[in-house]
């Protein structure tokens, strides 16, 4: 058997973990993070309680800027292109289905970091779970145990499926 390299955490998933505990941190354990939630759940009540609405609200926009930072980079580094498409399509419709899933709302005041975490978790299982193929070390345990009904191998198609192919109009360098 071959070695996998793709197997183990990642240090992309340590740095978010250790983000997510960070802010989970912040946001319940702190005054700040109270304010914030005061804050997103009534501006009014919470100016006339005394917290400064505007320092907060430009805090918290400060520190979702660098967020976005860092998982840019993040990001980049994983796919070792940067370019003006990416990050763009579904990733936006992602990043606020996830949480609000989750039971955060969208009116503020309720939620957790690892709620919204959750709720991320899941919006990108099914994504991925229904546009991805299987990686090269899957296709190879679960091609030792089918029977090979194609006449495709490891060495592309058998005689047979090869003459399907050329009588069918499918390139026979095309694999299947």
């Amino acid at each position: 058997m071959g070695r996998c390299p793709d197997r183990g955490v990642s240090l992309a998933v340590m740095i978010l973990t250790a983000f997510v505990a960070g802010m989970q941190y912040v946001a319940t354990r702190t005054l700040f993070g109270r304010h914030v939630f005061t804050v997103g759940g009534n501006a009014e009540a919470a100016r006339r309680a005394g917290i400064h609405t505007n320092r907060i609200r430009v805090i918290v926009f400060a520190i979702s800027g660098a967020m976005a930072a860092i998982g840019g980079v993040l990001a980049a580094s994983r796919l070792l292109a940067v370019d003006q498409s990416t990050g763009g399509s579904d990733l936006l419709l992602f990043a606020i289905a996830g949480p609000v899933i989750a039971g955060t709302s969208l009116f503020g005041g309720r939620g957790s970091v690892w709620s919204a975490l959750l709720g991320a978790t899941t919006i990108g299982s099914i994504s991925n779970g229904m546009t991805s193929r299987p990686s090269l070390c899957q296709e190879r345990s679960f091609s030792a145990h089918r029977p090979n009904l194609a006449g495709v191998g490891d060495r592309g198609p058998g005689p047979a499926a090869r003459h399907y192919l050329m009588t069918t109009g499918v390139p026979t360098g095309a694999r299947a």
